[in-house]
């Protein structure tokens, strides 16, 4: 969907009075997100702003050479300002060598480069505003990375096979040829090289490795360079993606790592979901056995992306830290399923990517997982509350943790079990709609303090109401077609050709946070909002 904005800054989820239009085949839906500010749909128009469109890198491109341009147009019908348009990567306006191309016609073009401005081994957002000389303003957004080729790239349909057996160097083959160097027809042994939930090998579901469980399919990520200098999928040489993913299933991935500090980076496409959680961790048994021990080392935190793949980092629990891994020769690493896709095409993971890193030194123990997630809906009853610690060059001190719930001190359960640390709380009868917040403060031998809290929300909150208007100014009803869904907090009403204004109240319950509508979409004669507190 083409989207326009009026006059100011995109304004979806902040508190921001002036709207933005989505246009749709019949006009656009100009909205604003806010419990107490209005969401309005219309088909009147005034000047247009800017048209911002990203040429260069793609969107969501993989190991983008950190020599290349970043190359940019803007269409109006109003004269464009001939100073640098402000380009912003990741929040810092960019530096470099700028070249302008302006056009005069029907419509002013001007097409800008920026030169110089990226480094390797980095993901990027960039963003591209533009304002005319009416003072309207539109903007652009991208996100890519510049991840060195060379680093070690392992694909996520490429897991162990046979207990416990792995290929350092896999070439690529056309789909359904069979070669002993390369992972297409390989059979995985189930509970030792993965452990899936599906007990029947579908024919459709995996066209990479068919005769394993494992939810295989071709991967509608941008073709990389080493499928298509293979031959591409003219030659029948495809990318793949794992997806059906269930809650609790894992994959082990052995490799020869060249000894060093790494950052991982895991590419996936979430589309229809609030959130993901993966986790990584070090397979510390054998891996060719039924009874493997692990250690968890990080988490992959992935958010909606909108259709696309992109690259998240590993971080700790709470996203406040990277992970930094040190691996060695043949090391095996496991990823694990901690969110669930019922409809089993909603997450899509590609690959993971290890990027050597120069090693920081003494590293704390790092909270690898939370329970449950921050922001997680979960039911009111049987709830686990807690953290997994994980100690690395120094160690957990189990008598310094010290644990709040919703502001109060609470007595945890604390299990140290070498090299992780359990923490958990009593299980709680929690009030529905509740938003509750879990503190954590503990130090490691050293005593080096680290102190995190992250909050939660109990199924069974009390549901928002759509109010409309034909004025801006009211008077507001409930809106009669709206239909609120409260477990994927969607809201449904009629799109209709007059102009229409929204407002989210929220009446009852415990939470006091305000509403918020995420995402907005048309879908045939609908509007459907994505809402949370």
């Amino acid at each position: 969907m083409d989207i326009k904005i009026l006059r100011g800054k995109p304004s979806v989820g902040k508190h921001r009075r002036l709207p933005f239009r989505f246009f749709t085949p019949i006009g656009f839906l100009a909205a604003i997100a806010i419990s107490g500010i209005l969401a309005s749909r219309s088909t009147t128009w005034a000047a247009n702003a800017p048209r911002v469109t990203i040429l260069e890198p793609p969107a969501g491109a993989s190991s983008v050479a950190d020599t290349a341009s970043l190359v940019v147009e803007i269409l109006d019908d109003q004269p464009l300002p001939t100073e640098p348009i402000p380009f912003f990567l990741n929040g810092v306006r960019a530096q470099g060598s700028w070249v302008a191309e302006a056009q005069e016609n029907e419509r002013r073009k001007l097409t800008v480069t920026l030169l110089g401005a990226l480094v390797v081994n980095q993901d990027y957002e960039f963003e591209v505003i533009a304002t005319d000389s009416d003072g309207l303003t539109n903007s652009a957004r991208i996100y890519f990375d510049t991840f060195d080729p060379e680093s070690v790239v392992i694909e996520v349909e490429d897991y162990n096979f046979e207990s416990g057996l792995f290929i350092d160097q896999p070439i690529l083959m056309p789909e359904g040829e069979i070669d002993s160097s390369a992972y297409g027809g390989q059979v995985g042994t189930a509970g030792v090289d993965f452990y899936e939930k599906t007990l029947i090998p579908l024919a459709e579901g995996n066209v990479y490795r068919p005769l394993d469980t494992v939810g295989v399919g071709r991967s509608t990520d941008l073709v990389r360079e080493k499928f298509l200098q293979a031959g591409g999928p003219s030659a029948g040489v495809h990318d793949y993606a794992v997806t059906g993913i269930r809650e609790g299933e894992w994959l082990n991935y052995g490799r020869g790592f060249p000894k060093r500090a790494y950052l991982v980076r895991m590419r996936q496409s979430l589309v229809g979901l609030p959130r993901s959680a993966t986790l990584l961790s070090l397979v510390s048994g054998d891996p060719s056995t039924m009874v493997q021990s692990t250690v968890p080392v990080g988490v992959f935190l992935g958010r909606p992306t909108d259709g696309r793949y992109r690259t998240i980092p590993l971080t700790d629990a709470l996203a406040q830290q990277e992970v930094v891994l040190r691996l060695t020769s043949d090391a095996t690493v496991r990823l694990t399923q901690l969110s669930d896709d019922p409809a089993g095409d909603s997450l899509a993971q590609n690959f993971m990517v290890f990027i050597p890193t120069t090693d920081p030194g003494i590293l704390q123990p790092i909270v690898a997982q939370v329970r449950p997630w921050p922001g997680e809906v979960v039911p009111g009853s049987g709830l686990q509350i807690g953290a997994t610690l994980v100690n690395r060059d120094t160690a957990v001190n189990a008598g310094s943790i010290e644990v709040t719930f919703n502001g109060e001190p609470v007595i945890p359960t604390v299990m140290d079990e070498g090299s992780v640390v359990t923490v958990d709380l009593v299980p709680l009868e929690l009030p529905a709609g509740s938003t509750n917040t879990v503190g954590f403060r503990f130090a490691d031998i050293e005593g080096v303090e680290q102190t995190l809290s992250w909050s939660f929300v109990v199924l069974g909150e009390p549901l928002p109401h759509l109010e409309s208007a034909s004025q801006v100014t009211g008077p507001y009803a409930p809106e009669p077609t709206a239909n609120v869904d409260g477990e994927s907090r969607i809201i449904r009403s009629a799109l209709t050709v007059q102009a229409m204004y929204y407002r989210l109240s929220l009446t009852g319950g415990t939470n006091a946070s305000p509403l918020r509508i995420d995402t907005i979409r048309i879908e045939g004669t609908d509007v459907v909002m994505g809402y949370s507190f």
